[in-house]
């Protein structure tokens, strides 16, 4: 029983998200997958991010640009203290998929991978996001596009400085 309880309760992994709590603005490149050598597409946007539940989980509610579209997004990052892995669901007003990935948070806590795969037009397309805290105040967001041969093309940067 003690034991259960202690799997109920925030931990150590549930640290993190207080790196990430708060507003913040952004910049965003994007490259097109299909043209990888062509400049990305940049634009700005701004996000909040709180804790839930007591500090069990974060939530980010983002706005911006993608394409010169007005999008918005929302995700809610975990942390599983039976499994010792972060979890992510996350939603877009660009598409209508439910993504979701899972992975770990490096031993000095600035690196946090995850991976998982989103539905595509021709399938299951695997995923690599990648989190890097290079302070308290900018994190550095990187998504890749897993090719079949194993390789990966960055086609998201997105640099977030805490708004003071």
């Amino acid at each position: 029983m003690q034991e259960a309880m202690k799997l109920m309760m925030p931990s150590e992994g549930h640290k993190v998200f207080t790196k990430l709590s708060g507003k913040w603005k952004s910049q965003m490149k994007i490259w097109n997958p299909a043209t990888p050598n062509q400049p990305p597409m940049e634009s700005a946007g701004e996000s909040e991010s709180k804790t839930i539940f007591s500090g069990r989980y974060l939530v980010e509610e983002a706005q911006g640009a993608v394409m010169r579209m007005p999008m918005q997004r929302m995700s809610i990052l975990g942390y599983d203290n039976f499994k010792k892995v972060y979890t992510l669901v996350f939603f877009s007003s660009l598409e209508t998929t439910t993504n979701i990935a899972t992975g770990t948070l490096d031993t000095e806590g600035k690196v946090l991978t995850m991976r998982g795969e989103f539905d595509g037009p021709t399938g299951k397309e695997p995923f690599k996001n990648v989190v890097r805290f290079e302070s308290d105040d900018v994190h550095v967001f990187q998504s890749y596009k897993i090719l079949p041969d194993g390789k990966e093309l960055k086609i998201i940067e997105e640099i977030s400085s805490r708004v003071r």
